[in-house]
């Protein structure tokens, strides 16, 4: 497809399951993150070095609430699958 118009999005989504309209969200979301990028904002972490250098890694060292961050980031893995 060369020229997408906005009324193919449109049908494209009708088509999108209601249970999945939040995935759809985030990916969108996703799209602006990228496309901000080219207004001076940081860039994606696309890379495993880009990860270890993000603030991502470590992220919940400090909390007391989270005893167990393998065991945390399992349960927030299924909650997502569910959605």
């Amino acid at each position: 497809m060369t020229s997408v118009t906005e009324n193919d999005i449109v049908r494209a989504l009708h088509e999108v399951p209601a249970q999945e309209w939040a995935n759809v969200l985030d990916f969108v979301a996703s799209l602006r993150r990228a496309t901000k990028q080219e207004d001076g904002a940081d860039p994606p972490i696309v890379t495993a070095a880009d990860l270890v250098n993000s603030d991502v890694v470590g992220l919940w060292a400090d909390r007391a609430d989270i005893p167990d961050s393998r065991e945390f980031a399992r349960q927030l893995r299924e909650k997502a699958q569910r959605r």
